[in-house]
């Protein structure tokens, strides 16, 4: 995806800029020395690798290969399946569950390809599985933004499982779904590019709606509540912190755009420098900034740094970098509601260990409490016997799209209920 945003543009824009790139080298020229703009590439190329950590380098996992045929619905039959997908399950009717009931034998063989992968073309010997193997290393973008699109129909006929099974009583189902989902979610995350990290956003958001409403039972065993406690610390170790995919896909426009100076010739290479340095530059701040204190708080810098800037290219690197801001803040709110649901388990599990559950934050362990701080404006109140966990939502919401902010503004808000005086095996 950003190889036709950043690249062929910055080629066009090369070109057009060559000359005044050469014009502005020098006494009295209009930009600074290409040798300070080369060190300014150096040291945030650095940051960048420092921000990005034991991310470089990382293997990338094969994605589950979903038969295409198999998942043939209709137009009719894939908008019904979006709908319920954005439904809460207790609104569904009792048509709506029975044609859920219906998908079942393409759920359940759904679910067979889900939890697979390329590396069973692998297991076969031969030459032809050696070309299958090299083949399946990479993946280019366009085939990647399809084949993430397949895993997103997937992944929302088997969450319609999911629900269905939950609504039936069977938590135990719904929470072997949700892993799986949010499997399909990790491997999507950590592919190259966004647009993996987009659907994967998507995916583990809906798990977490799924995980909200398990939470508010009344009865939920210790055992249960172990397992999404785990389910939860595996998402937020496997997957790329905001700062960090900020950091990988700095490096990445910088490795894509490193070989343009010698493709266009040595009078375009003041212009390459001073192009894309801003852009390295901006990514570095921007890393570390959501490394600090959140990405919400970098798009202020970057306004007042553009405000500020009296580089002529300025204007062309801006065009590279609101994406991935865009993306970033998104990416740090779902690792924000991520956290929430995380001390909403914790809650629970020490409500069980204590009888109940106290009456101010002051009063639970050191370990949860600070881990309430650390969440910036979340709210502990005291309700009815439970508690309400709230997170101030209008900022978050607003990065995203305003029709998915209905689906997605319960996630702010987790109430746990009264505990029972004997916890009941679920």
């Amino acid at each position: 995806m950003h190889s036709r945003i950043v690249v062929a543009p910055l080629a066009l824009c090369l070109g057009l800029f060559s000359a005044l790139a050469g014009l502005a080298q020098g006494p009295g020229g209009l930009l600074p020395d290409v040798r300070g703009a080369e060190r300014e590439l150096i040291r945030a190329r650095d940051e960048l690798e420092e921000i990005a950590g034991d991310r470089l380098g990382e293997e990338v996992p094969a994605l589950p290969v979903v038969d295409e045929e198999a998942l043939s619905l209709s137009e009719e039959e894939r908008a019904r399946v979006e709908r319920l997908f954005a439904a809460e399950p207790e609104a569904w009717t009792d048509q709506d569950r029975r044609w859920v009931r219906e998908l079942l034998p393409l759920d359940l063989a759904l679910r067979g390809m889900l939890a697979g992968g390329e590396r069973d073309d692998r297991e076969k010997e031969g030459p032809e599985a050696a070309e299958l193997a090299e083949e399946s290393e990479v993946i280019v973008p366009e085939e990647l933004a399809r084949r993430s699109l397949v895993l997103l129909r997937a992944v929302q006929v088997v969450a319609l499982g999911d629900r269905l099974a939950d609504l039936d009583g069977d938590l135990s189902a719904l929470l072997d779904g949700i892993e799986l989902r949010d499997g399909v979610a990790e491997r999507l995350f950590l592919q190259p590019g966004l647009i993996g990290s987009v659907i994967a956003s998507t995916i583990h958001l809906e798990a977490l709606r799924d995980l909200r409403r398990a939470l508010e039972r009344t009865e939920v065993s210790r055992e249960t509540l172990d397992r999404i406690d785990l389910l939860l610390l595996r998402w937020r170790q496997a997957v790329p912190s905001a700062a960090q995919v900020v950091a990988m896909e700095g490096l990445s426009i910088l490795e894509r755009t490193e070989h343009l100076p010698g493709v266009l010739g040595v009078v375009a290479e003041p212009a390459a420098v001073h192009l894309v340095a801003p852009v390295a530059r901006d990514f570095a701040e921007v890393a570390r900034i959501c490394e600090e204190s959140g990405c919400a708080h970098a798009a202020a810098f970057l306004d007042r740094h553009r405000e500020e800037s009296d580089n002529p290219f300025r204007v062309i690197a801006d065009m590279m970098t609101p994406d991935i801001l865009a993306l970033a803040t998104k990416l740090d709110g779902v690792a924000r509601l991520t956290e929430v649901a995380h001390v909403a388990v914790a809650l629970r599990l020490e409500g069980l260990e204590m009888g109940g559950y106290p009456a101010t934050p002051e009063e639970l362990p050191a370990v949860l409490a600070a881990r309430i701080d650390d969440i910036e404006g979340l709210e502990f109140e005291r309700v009815e016997g439970g508690v309400r966990l709230r997170l101030p939502s209008r900022k978050l919401l607003s990065q995203w799209p305003e029709a998915r902010r209905p689906r997605l503004e319960p996630l702010f808000v987790w109430e746990l209920p009264a505990l029972p005086a004997t916890p009941t095996e679920l």
